[in-house]
């Protein structure tokens, strides 16, 4: 049975030679090969039937093998860009970005780098020679420029095992989707000792050590006027600006006198207000103080007989209360005159505006002189009435 699971196990189009697994291979599923040495070669795939066992007529379970599928990578653009490389041949730089941000170093190239004290940077002009570093700079700045492969041939280093002319060239890699900052390759070839003359030319652009110095120099300049430019552009907008604040500070500053002024005003305003409501309230109060001393009963009326105001000496005759301000003189209880009588002479003195008197007699010995005059407004208009009261008893004991 072991041989069977192995027989089983074996993939299609597989081999094996054994002699004793002859009772495997005389099924359908396998083809001999060689009789001589036993070799035989599995046909399909699937598990063997075993002796004994019926099956049904319903197909068998098919496996599926499971397809491994393999990881993205998660950087797209390394592999692009090393596919590219491995197309050279013999390549010892550096793969930078055009920032000369430090990627990746090929070949011998790592030499040539020195690791300084300090912050650590990735940045690849901080870490090559100051021979290498303005040129190898100037050289990256140029292939992003213009897009091609520049060269710099003839570039001194003196290192600890001695002087060495080396040949410099920087390739630009862009990124296929055309979205990202390009990659760039700088390359260091035909590395020699000192003496020795370079061994070739190329298509491609080419400088001098002396003339990528002086681009890179040239390309400082330009970086630096522009930079003038533009801080000189700034400092204008700031002018600019600052001219703006300080005329909405002068804005402000009017608007706030404006204000103080006018808070002056209206302090002004209120101070005669309080000294006028100072004044009508002392007048109030003697207006009030010469009808509570008077002996002469007065009841003040609206242009509708509506009670407006009455001193004490009024109660003597007629029964008001408080609340009675703002009703009807004819509702008011009276002991001198009939209601309807009274509502009668004010309705004559408010037609003829003119102030009507009548003697009335309460009893045999109290005489009382009633006298009803208009009321004017400063206009001179007919706005009330004002129903005075006054006991002539004594007067008329006295003639």
């Amino acid at each position: 049975m072991p041989y069977r699971y192995f027989a089983t196990a074996l993939t299609s189009a597989g081999f094996f030679s054994k002699a004793h697994l002859k009772a495997l291979v005389n099924g359908s599923d396998f083809k001999t090969l060689d009789t001589r040495w036993k070799i035989h070669e599995k046909i399909q795939h699937g598990p063997l039937p075993i002796p004994g066992r019926r099956y049904s007529s319903s197909p068998s379970l098919s496996i599926k093998r499971k397809t491994c599928v393999p990881t993205q990578n998660p950087e797209p653009r390394l592999l692009h860009d090393y596919e590219l490389l491995l197309r050279q041949s013999s390549i010892s730089g550096y793969l930078v970005t055009e920032n000369r941000n430090l990627l990746h170093i090929f070949g011998e190239a790592n030499q040539w780098l020195q690791h300084r004290d300090g912050r650590v940077s990735d940045d690849l002009a901080s870490m090559l020679p100051e021979e290498l570093s303005l040129t190898a700079s100037a050289l990256i700045q140029r292939a992003v420029m213009s897009k091609q492969i520049v060269h710099c041939e003839g570039v001194a280093v003196v290192t600890q095992s001695g002087e060495f002319i080396i040949d410099l060239s920087a390739t630009p890699l862009p990124d296929p989707a055309g979205a990202k900052e390009p990659h760039i390759l700088l390359a260091l070839r035909n590395t020699r000792p000192s003496g020795i003359a370079s061994s070739g030319g190329t298509d491609s652009e080419s400088l001098t050590a002396q003339d990528a110095i002086q681009q890179r120099v040239s390309d400082l300049e330009l970086e630096l006027l522009s930079t003038r430019e533009n801080l000189q552009a700034t400092i204008e907008e700031l002018q600019s600006t600052n001219e703006e604040l300080q005329n909405a500070n002068e804005e402000l500053q009017s608007s706030n006198e404006e204000l103080y002024s006018v808070n002056e005003e209206l302090f002004t305003v209120n101070s005669e207000y309080e000294h006028k409501n100072r004044l009508l309230t002392n007048l109030n109060r003697d207006h009030r103080s010469l009808l509570d001393a008077t002996d002469v009963g007065i009841i003040f009326l609206d242009d509708a007989q509506n009670i407006k105001r009455y001193n004490a000496s009024s109660l003597r005759w007629f029964r008001l209360m408080p609340q009675d301000i703002g009703r009807p003189l004819s509702y008011i209880v009276n002991d001198i005159i009939d209601s309807e009588r009274l509502k009668q002479i004010i309705a004559e003195c408010k037609t003829h505006e003119k102030a009507y008197e009548e003697r009335l007699s309460i009893g045999d010995k109290q005489f009382v002189l009633a006298r009803v005059s208009p009321y004017h407004n400063d206009t001179g208009s007919f706005e009330g009435a004002i129903l005075t009261c006054t006991d002539i008893s004594n007067l008329l004991d006295s003639e």
